[in-house]
């Protein structure tokens, strides 16, 4: 008799769990994408790093949207708690024991780095956040050393046609704690770690470990957006609705990698204006502020600044035609002139808010020109900058 292959039970139910978490993800956020997957290597060992702004819903966006099957290294505590700690096992995690975690025993680590290095000597991957925690904090915390000696640990031993590759990995939420709100998984170009003698079960020396913590870091930074201070992602926010806003509507909305590209150039700009040019870079903000305040007092927003979708032509023609349907529409006499009374209400506030359009479009346009010359200025550094490119 022919043996008939059976499905793993464990990979079904994390088959299962993975369909969970992708259903969560799309409840919380209405628009999700992914970039650079094709930069993953296909086969062979990976180490993927990535920045921890978001909690628990971080591993999910990876263990549901990487182009490989992800182990992750996860703090101990969450194997303590009923349903985490079950997910946590059913997607093979390795538990990482901290100092700051109540009854850690740092000892144990030992195990959760031979069980690391294990699985990239399998070909395997492993996920990180070398941060070591997840956190609100504007930029990069100092990342911990442990995933350099998993890594150089792992690499040593290696069969000679193996690589170990590291994937950088940039978690974007547009706005984090709203819920419907946007996120982007971008996968970073990957890089090669070099292999080091080292005994069976011996720890890598100090300096390759800071050498290669130090390259983790800036691999990261080319995924993520970095600031000095909270204020500043606040402000680079509003000017981002400055330049994506236009007088021509776009046929579908930028993709979250384009807005990305546009965040961090500007932060970037952003960062030497202030350093060079801080009372012009100071007077910018507080323009941006007021900006930002009028656009709230007349109850808009930057994208809908657009002259053409709010000429005379096409706000009367809109108030007509609702009059001429609910007064020839409704039968009860008494609701119609009720409804046509809107629609009155509706044009004299289109009209009265048509003054408020064009002069915050003029600002918009004021505001974007002197964002251009700032960036002129900076471009003249032999800094790259965002403002000349648009």
């Amino acid at each position: 008799m022919a043996h008939v292959a059976r499905d793993d039970p464990a990979d079904t139910v994390r088959a299962l769990l993975r369909l969970l978490l992708g259903v969560v993800l799309r409840i919380f956020f209405r628009r999700t994408e992914v970039s650079g997957a094709e930069r993953v290597p296909r086969a062979g060992p990976v180490i993927f790093v990535l920045n921890h702004p978001n909690g628990l819903i971080d591993p999910a966006f990876l263990l549901c949207l990487a182009p490989r099957r992800v182990s992750f290294l996860a703090k101990a505590p969450l194997f303590r708690m009923p349903i985490i700690g079950a997910i946590a096992r059913a997607f093979e995690a390795i538990p990482v024991h901290r100092r700051q975690d109540a009854g850690a025993d740092l000892r144990k680590n030992a195990e959760t780095f031979d069980a690391a290095r294990a699985v990239l000597v399998r070909g395997g991957t492993i996920a990180v956040f070398p941060e070591g925690t997840s956190h609100s904090d504007p930029k990069l915390r100092p990342l911990k050393t442990g995933t350099a000696r998993i890594a150089l640990g792992a690499a040593a031993a290696l069969p000679p046609n193996l690589i170990l590759e590291i994937v950088p990995v940039g978690l974007y939420y547009r706005a984090k704690q709203t819920f419907r709100s946007v996120a982007l998984l971008h996968f970073g170009g990957p890089f090669s770690v070099e292999r080091i003698d080292l005994a069976p079960g011996a720890e890598p020396p100090p300096e390759p470990v800071r050498a290669l913590t130090e390259r983790l870091e800036a691999a990261l930074r080319t995924v993520t957006l970095e600031a000095e201070e909270v204020k500043a992602h606040a402000l680079i926010a509003r000017a981002q609705h400055v330049f994506s806003a236009s007088d021509d509507a776009p046929e579908r909305p930028p993709s979250l990698v384009d807005e990305f590209e546009v965040r961090r150039r500007l932060l970037t700009g952003y960062d030497v204006a202030r350093r060079h040019w801080p009372e012009r870079a100071a007077q910018l903000q507080a323009r941006l502020e007021r900006y930002e305040a009028a656009l709230n007092a007349a109850g808009l927003d930057a994208r809908h600044l657009a002259p053409r979708s709010y000429a005379w032509q096409r706000a009367v023609t809109y108030a007509l035609k609702s009059v001429v349907f609910l007064t020839l529409g409704l039968p009860a006499a008494v609701i119609g002139a009720l409804r046509v009374l809107g629609a009155t209400r509706a044009l004299a506030i289109l009209l009265f808010r048509r003054r408020a359009f064009l002069r915050l479009t003029a600002e918009r346009h004021e505001i974007r020109r002197q964002i251009l010359e700032l960036g002129q200025e900076v471009d003249g550094l032999r800094v790259s900058t965002p403002f000349s490119h648009y």
